[in-house]
Parts: C-alpha cells; sequence; structure tokens
C-alpha cells in the first residue's frame, strides 16, 4: 500500500551528474557529458501525457543536494549520470567528479531519512550495486543496470519515458518496468533490442513491486517546483562546445577559488566559448545567487564605457563609477568581460585602477576576463589568476571539424579503412596538421569541404600565402595556430568569392561596421537583398549571426573586420561609407531625441550595440563626403555632434570630450563650420558637467566666434544661453542678463522651441536668484507652455522643478510641495533618480515649513534611500540629519521611526499630497498646470 500523497511535497526529485572531468594517478580527464536533456524531455512529455499533478524538481547530483532533496522528501527519486561497478558519478561544486561508493551512498541516503521515498531509479551504467545499497537504505523498489554492462542512451532515454508514464498513469511498479522492458525491446535500429531490454533490473528481486506510487495524484498539469534560475544575460552556448573539457573545469575552479580570473588567448582559439560556457555551467547550478552576467568590452576606450557596459548589463543606473560599485555592493554574482585587451590597450592603467576598485568596494562579485593579455600590476589587495587557452589537441581538432563539415567524410580520403581508426587517422591528415588545433581556423575550413576533398583543401591552404591577418601580442607559441587561422580565412574568403562574389562584397562592407550590423543597417547601406549573401557568410563562418533582442545581430571578430575593409575596392569605400554615414547620422539624432523620453531605455540599448559604428564615422581615414549647400549639416556633423551629447546623457563625459575632439576634426576636414561648431558645443557641454567651467567657456565661444562668422543664428542663440549659464554660475549676472537678452529674439525668430524653453529656463533662474520672483514665474510658466506644446517630458519635469522652487521662495509652502510632486512623477516616469530625489528632498523642506513632520521625514527619508543607491554626495547632509536625530531621540526610539519610514514612507508623504490637493482645489494657477499636463500626457 502507498504512503498518501501530501498536497506540498515533491512526488518525483530528479539529479543529473554532469561532472566535466575525472582524475586518475594526478592527471584530469574529460569525462562524456550525457545527453541529459533529451532523457529530461523525453520524461516531462510522458508526464505531461500522463495529466497528473505532479510535482517534480531538477537538481545537480552533488551529496548537499542528495541530502537535501531526501530531507525534504519525495516519493522517487532519479540520478542520471555516469556509473561504475564500484561507484556512481556525482558532481564535486567544482565541474569534476565526486565518486560515490555503495556504501556512502547507503549512509548518506539512510541518515537524511528516507520521508517516504518509495522509488528510486539510477539511470546509469553497471549500477546493481548502487541499487542494493538504496534497497539496504530501506527503498523498497530500485531500478538499476547489471553489473558489468553498459547501456545505449537511446535505451536509458525510451525506458525512462515509458516507465514514468506508466507509473504516473497509475500502474504498480512492477506494470511499469515491464512496460518499460518491452519499450527497449522494440526499438527500431537498436543492436540487439531485447538484450538490451534485459539489461534492466527491478530491486529486490523477490519484493513486492504491486504497489501504484502515484494512484492518489489527481488529474491536471505537472508542476515542475525547480527553483529558478539566477538572473543572467549570457550568450547561447557554442553548438559545438568539443575538446574543452579540462580547460572547462580548471576556469570553473579558478573563479569559484578566487575573484579575478583572466582567461588569455590568440585569437580565435576559443575564449569567450569557454567564458560563455563556464558561465552557463555555474549559473544552471545557482552557485551566484545574484546571477551572471556577460558584458561585452569590445571597442571600450575608457573607464566610462566600462562602466556603462557593466550598468547595462545588470540593467542598473550608474552615473559614475560610484554608483556602479553601489549597485555591485550586496550583491553576489560573476561578471563575465569579454574582450578586455581593448580597454587594456587604450586606457590600461585606468581600467587596472577600475577592476581594483570594483573588487575591493564589491567584495561578492567576482570576474572572470577574456584577453589576449593578462591584467598584470595595479591591482591593490587582489590576486590575478591566468588560465592560457592554447590549441585543440589533434583528435579534438578531428572531432570538431568532422562535426562541422557539410558532409561526411570517407574513409578512403581520410586515409583508413578501419572505421575505429577513423578520427586517429583524420587528426594525422595533413589538412588537420596545418590547421594547428585553431578552432576557428577548423570553423572557416570545414565548409569548404562542401564540393571538396580533403585533399583538395589541403591543396588550397597550402597555396595561400600568410598576410591575411595582422594580430599583435601573440605568444610565440601561438604563432603557428594564429597563422593557421589567417590562412585559413584567405582560404574561406577566395572560396566564397569565387561562388558568390557579391557576398564577399558584403563581407568587405562589414568592414566598415565595427560594430557588427542589425537587419536594419544592412537594409540601409546595402539594400534589401542581403539576406541570401549574408547566409552565405554565415554558412562560410566569416559572419557570427546572433540573436539580440529578439532580432539578428551579424558581426565578426574585432582583426577579421579589419581584413574585411582591406578588400573593399575604391568605389565600394566610398560609396558604403557615404550611405553609411548618412544613415547613422540620422541614427545619432534619433537617439539623442530619445533620450529622456519614455524610449529611453531603447535609446540606451541602441547606443550600446551600435556606438563603434557611430565612432567609425568620425574616422579621418573614411572618404570625405562634404555636405551639399541645402543641408544643414553634413552626415559626419550630426554624428559629431550628437555623440558626444548622447555620452553626456548616459554619464560619459570624458568619452564625450575624446569623441567630441574627433568629431571636431572631422568636421574641419568635411569643410562643415556649422558642425563643429555644434561638436564645440557638446564638448562644452561635457567640461561643465566636469565643472571645468574655463574649459567649457573656451569652447562655447570659439563656437560662437565660427556661428557669427556663418551667419549661423541657431547656433548662436544656443551659445549665447550657454554661456550664459555659465557666467550666472560664476555670479556674473549682468554678462548672463545680456546673453540670454541676445539670445531669446532669435529663438522667437527662428521658431526654436526647444531653444527658446531652455532660454527662459536660464531667464528664470537668473530672476530668482536676484529675488524677482514674480518675473521668474513668468518665464518659468512660458517655458512650461512650450515644453508642453512640443511635448518634451524632460523639459516640463524641469520647469515644474524650477516653478515649485520659485513658489517656495515666495513662502507658498503648499503649492510648492504640489509643484514638487508633479514634476516627481515626471522623473519617476523617465527614470531620472537624481531628479526624482532632488524633488522629494525640495518638497521635504516645504513640508518643514508647514510643519508636516511626518510628510517631512517620509519625504527625506526617500531621498536620502535615493542618493545613497546612486551615491550621490547629496546623501551627506540627510545622513547627517538622520543622525542627529537619532541622537536627539535615543536609539530605540529612532529604530520605530526608522521601522515606519521602511513601512509607510510613501504612504505618509501621499496622505499630505492628497491633504494639500483637497486644499488648494480653488488655486487656479496650479489647476491650470494640473489641466494642461493631464490633457497632454494624460495623467
Amino acid at each position: 500500500m502507498s504512503n498518501p500523497i501530501q498536497p506540498d511535497s515533491i512526488q518525483l526529485a530528479i539529479l543529473y551528474a554532469a561532472p566535466l572531468v575525472y582524475q586518475d594517478q594526478e592527471e584530469l580527464y574529460s569525462q562524456e557529458i550525457l545527453n541529459f536533456e533529451t532523457e529530461c524531455g523525453k520524461l516531462f512529455d510522458s508526464l505531461s501525457e500522463a495529466g497528473r499533478e505532479i510535482k517534480v524538481r531538477v537538481e545537480a547530483a552533488t551529496v548537499e543536494n542528495l541530502r537535501m532533496l531526501v530531507t525534504l522528501g519525495c516519493r522517487v527519486l532519479h540520478y542520471s549520470g555516469h556509473g561504475s561497478e564500484d561507484f556512481l558519478d556525482f558532481e564535486d561544486g567544482r565541474g569534476g567528479t565526486h565518486e560515490l561508493d555503495a556504501d556512502t551512498l547507503k549512509q548518506l541516503f539512510a541518515a537524511g531519512g528516507t520521508r517516504g521515498v518509495e522509488c528510486v531509479f539510477v539511470s546509469a551504467c553497471e549500477s546493481r550495486q548502487a541499487g542494493e545499497a538504496f534497497v539496504k537504505a530501506g527503498v523498497p523498489h530500485v531500478v538499476a543496470v547489471r553489473l558489468e554492462e553498459a547501456v545505449y542512451d537511446d535505451a536509458a532515454i525510451a525506458f525512462a519515458g515509458a516507465f514514468y508514464l506508466a507509473l504516473a498513469v497509475g500502474k504498480t511498479v512492477n506494470q511499469a518496468f515491464e512496460i518499460g522492458r518491452e519499450r527497449v525491446a522494440a526499438l527500431p535500429n537498436l543492436p540487439e533490442a531485447h538484450k538490451e531490454a534485459e539489461k534492466f533490473l527491478l530491486l529486490p528481486e523477490y519484493g513486492k513491486h504491486d504497489v501504484a506510487i502515484f494512484d492518489g495524484v489527481p488529474a491536471g498539469e505537472w508542476r515542475d517546483s525547480t527553483p529558478p534560475l539566477p538572473p543572467h544575460n549570457l550568450p547561447a552556448m557554442p553548438e559545438y562546445f568539443i575538446g574543452r573539457n579540462v580547460d572547462w573545469q580548471q576556469v570553473i575552479a579558478k573563479v569559484l577559488e578566487g575573484r579575478l580570473v583572466t582567461l588569455r588567448g590568440g585569437p580565435g582559439i576559443g575564449k569567450t566559448a569557454l567564458a560563455t560556457a563556464t558561465a552557463h555551467y555555474i549559473n544552471e547550478r545557482r552557485l551566484f545567487r545574484d546571477g551572471t552576467f556577460f558584458v561585452s568590452m569590445r571597442g571600450v576606450r575608457s573607464v566610462e564605457a566600462a562602466r556603462f557596459a557593466i550598468a547595462r548589463a545588470l540593467r542598473v543606473e550608474a552615473r559614475d563609477e560610484d554608483e556602479l560599485f553601489a549597485a555591485l555592493r550586496p550583491r553576489h554574482c560573476l561578471l563575465v568581460l569579454d574582450n578586455c585587451e581593448d580597454p587594456l590597450h587604450h586606457a590600461p592603467t585606468a581600467f587596472r585602477q577600475f577592476l581594483s576598485q570594483l573588487l575591493q568596494q564589491a567584495r561578492y562579485v567576482k570576474l572572470l576576463l577574456t584577453s589576449r593579455h593578462a591584467v598584470g600590476g595595479g591591482l591593490s589587495g587582489v590576486s590575478e589568476q591566468v588560465h592560457q587557452l592554447r590549441r585543440l589537441s589533434p583528435l579534438e581538432a578531428a572531432h570538431l571539424f568532422s562535426n562541422l563539415a557539410p558532409r561526411s567524410l570517407t574513409l578512403s580520403e581520410v586515409g583508413t579503412n578501419n572505421p575505429e581508426k577513423f578520427f586517429d587517422t583524420l587528426a594525422q591528415h595533413p589538412a588537420l596538421t596545418f590547421l594547428s588545433g585553431h578552432p576557428q581556423a577548423v570553423a572557416l575550413t570545414a565548409p569548404l569541404l562542401a564540393d571538396k576533398s580533403l585533399a583538395q583543401l589541403h591543396d588550397l591552404l597550402q597555396a595561400q600565402t600568410v598576410d591575411a591577418l595582422l594580430v599583435a601580442d601573440i605568444p610565440e607559441d601561438e604563432r603557428d595556430a594564429t597563422n593557421s587561422f589567417a590562412v585559413s580565412l584567405g582560404v574561406s574568403v577566395d572560396y566564397v568569392r569565387e561562388r558568390n562574389p557579391e557576398a564577399v562584397r558584403l563581407f568587405a562592407v562589414m568592414g566598415l561596421l565595427p560594430s557588427g550590423a542589425l537587419p536594419q543597417d544592412l537594409d540601409a547601406i546595402w539594400g534589401d537583398s542581403w539576406r541570401p549573401l549574408m547566409d552565405a557568410l554565415v554558412r562560410a563562418s566569416l559572419v557570427e549571426r546572433m540573436e539580440l533582442s529578439n532580432t539578428e545581430h551579424f558581426s565578426t571578430f574585432p582583426f577579421v573586420t579589419a581584413y574585411a575593409e582591406r578588400l573593399l575596392t575604391a568605389g565600394d569605400r566610398t560609396r558604403f561609407a557615404t550611405r553609411a554615414c548618412e544613415y547613422f547620422g540620422k541614427m545619432s539624432e534619433a537617439i539623442y531625441r530619445a533620450m529622456g523620453t519614455e524610449n529611453a531605455v531603447q535609446a540606451q540599448a541602441l547606443l550600446e550595440v551600435e556606438e563603434l559604428n557611430l565612432r567609425a564615422c568620425l574616422d579621418l581615414r573614411r572618404p570625405i563626403h562634404p555636405k551639399r549647400e541645402d543641408e544643414g549639416l553634413s552626415p559626419t556633423g550630426y554624428v559629431a555632434s550628437h555623440l558626444p551629447s548622447i555620452l553626456l546623457l548616459v554619464d560619459r563625459a570624458h568619452d564625450g570630450i575624446h569623441v567630441a575632439k574627433l568629431g571636431c576634426e572631422a568636421c574641419r576636414r568635411m569643410k562643415d563650420p556649422c558642425g563643429e561648431a555644434n561638436t564645440l558645443q557638446a564638448m562644452g557641454d561635457c567640461k561643465l558637467r566636469m565643472d571645468d567651467l574655463l574649459g567649457a567657456r573656451a569652447d562655447y565661444e570659439r563656437a560662437l566666434d565660427i556661428c557669427c562668422e556663418i551667419n549661423e543664428h541657431h547656433g548662436k542663440a544656443n551659445l549665447l544661453v550657454a554661456l550664459g549659464n555659465i557666467k550666472m554660475r560664476s555670479y556674473d549676472l549682468v554678462g548672463a542678463r545680456t546673453d540670454y537678452e541676445t539670445a531669446l529674439p532669435i529663438y522667437c525668430e527662428i521658431s526654436d522651441l526647444f531653444g527658446e524653453a531652455n532660454c527662459r529656463r536660464g531667464v528664470g533662474n537668473l530672476r530668482r536668484i536676484e529675488g524677482q520672483l514674480d518675473a521668474a514665474m513668468i518665464e518659468f510658466r512660458a517655458a512650461f507652455e512650450i515644453s508642453i506644446k512640443i511635448p518634451d517630458r524632460l523639459g516640463v519635469a524641469a520647469d515644474l522643478s524650477y516653478l515649485g522652487q520659485a513658489v517656495y521662495a515666495a513662502e507658498q509652502y503648499g503649492r510648492a510641495a504640489l509643484f514638487f510632486e508633479i514634476a516627481l512623477s515626471f522623473h519617476r516616469a523617465i527614470k531620472n533618480r537624481h531628479g526624482e530625489a532632488l524633488d522629494l528632498a525640495h518638497q521635504a523642506e516645504a513640508f518643514l515649513a508647514l510643519e508636516i513632520q511626518q510628510a517631512m521625514l517620509a519625504a527625506r527619508w526617500q531621498a536620502l534611500e535615493i542618493f545613497r543607491t546612486i551615491s550621490d554626495s547629496l546623501a551627506i547632509p540627510l545622513n547627517q540629519f538622520f543622525a542627529g536625530l537619532e541622537e536627539a531621540l535615543g536609539a530605540k526610539a529612532y529604530r520605530e521611526i526608522v521601522a515606519g519610514l521602511q513601512a509607510h514612507a510613501e504612504e505618509w508623504r501621499l496622505a499630505t499630497v492628497a491633504e494639500l490637493r483637497q486644499a488648494a482645489a480653488n488655486d487656479t494657477f496650479l489647476q491650470e498646470i494640473i489641466t494642461a499636463v493631464r490633457t497632454t500626457f494624460g495623467s
């Protein structure tokens, strides 16, 4: 009689063992990874067909997980992995094998108390001894495999599927066992299927197995109760990941032992693939509770760009390194930083210092880097572990080559008549010897076998000269493999050119796109005929296709991109570089316009993907394409003036200055003075963010001179406002007033609403500083009406906040609190955390003036939490306020207040806001503002 089913218990627990290596006399050897996904999928299909509410949990087969599942209690325990006469292979938690003998297995299982475990299925070869151990531990029904018997994967999967389907629909253990064996015996294409079926055992051999274990389970859908994986953004595993098990396990162990691991190797050797595989293995076993994140450092040339890339991967706001470190500080996570040779080359000292600070400030974070060079010195208090990734062994390269080949190789062309010697002989073939075990060289040459023999392929490789690839800093012992890659690249390109010259032409155009290309990029730059050509390049392994946010992305290695660009004819270089610059010029403007709107997240994602392509438009080696007479800016001018401003908006002012310098030079080369002036203004804005007032003023004044020379009124007005803002910060109020008063009529004359609103904000702040509050209100109200008309959410938020400050100065505290509340709603909508915190802090001052203590504390507490999160210096005075409050009230009373704030701060604050709104029902000015907001934005 089966035990009654507990509604919340696990009915089926599955343990899978996938160790990567086993050890024999101090040597590590690759362990074959079983096809667990197929077995598990078949098992789940059986449960779906059965239509019962069976609760399932899947875990890696470690001793800790076995103990946990037995302690929690489960009806059936399924083990899948390798077995031998003496051991079951469990995982050791570091990618290695933990050999569990029968006696230890029995003790572990019995120590946890079986708590109703009625059946154990040991899906492993030679597992009778392990099965007997479970029987001795008190399990009444055990399925195992006879001693000295190996079982085919197909047989084990078929048996498990049939067994669990029968068990789930209410059959007895004995009936399910016989149904499973009959299913194996009937398998087609299985050698001696009847003998294979006889390998399965039901233990104890003379036990009473007429028990229907799942008879009491109600009808319904099976449920997967496995805890969800930690968050991650990892690329998919490589389709063929061969010959790296020992490296794989060693990197996993190093990551778990230390905090900084660098995976080093030459180009195309497989660093990214191994790092990705390592991250997947770790994440699938939930070894970092807060996740595993992949961050591309390709093209990263500064610490700002590195910080931006990491923040994007983590989906956090981080305007500087301190904010990033604060976001990382509580997290237990692994960051995989790929292609770190770029920041190590362009900003070696700063990048090393950044890594050192990150590891010091976020002590639960670990880093796995891929790079052609080690990080080396400059890491205070952190030890770097370097893992050198080398070429595949001849046998591993032969297996990879065979898997990637578009057809089956014959025994005769390989050079053997013995099927068992196929891979050993292939590994010694001159073509494979030439490839030197370089994975990417193998990937490039294998597709050529579609219409060539192995001998013909070897002749092609021998005929190619080694001038296809130029990569610096390759270790001496890896130069042969890198040269093989270079030769393979040249051979692959020649092969595609013979059959599809247009595909090679498209490949050359990819050389103009260092970020790679999205489908819409190719549509704009090439036209709508690119798809079959790109498919040919992907088949030839010249281009990699990846899924990226529900779309495709096509890219090559950086050094392959440089090689591809050298294939462009002079005519194609001019034609396609011009198209690319025109396209990315429009894109840069679109990204800039989207910042500060509800589309800001998508704009930042596009910047992340396309930044290198945008920068490439400023490359002085590109063909000159000056602007037409009827154009305001050249395509280069659009990129040059917008990209620094975009980088400033994502808090990368240093990068903005660097790009602006390139942009100014490019605009001068293009004879685009308007573009140069705009770019100088963008550079001044970046310097202003860094409090370099003199530098910013110099840039603005140079730009103003250019605008005056070319009679560019719009740019002149913008620069006058920028100079007015600087003068106001320097307390040159007369100079600021002159600049604003000169700019405003220009904006009105050319109907530039954005510029007019910005100018009126400057005038309003000037009037407020001068104490002319009524005049300031008029200017802020005028700016607000323009922002509503455009409409511009970021502008509306700024105008409302300024209105709040003006009415607060006029001692209209209730009205000020409501203006700050409306501004707050806009800053929250556009995810401007700094603006949100400032509005809360301003509102707290209004509540204080109104003597509403509870609401004041609530607003200050919320502002403090945000300032702490983004590591803003404005947290300091708020911290001091709450420290003083604790000292005044005493620890116990203060803890009670903090507990209340943590639970009810928003509720308390909004209650006061509601009361103020009711009191302001007859405030005509305020109601007009609210009506305008609701009419335009619907809330």
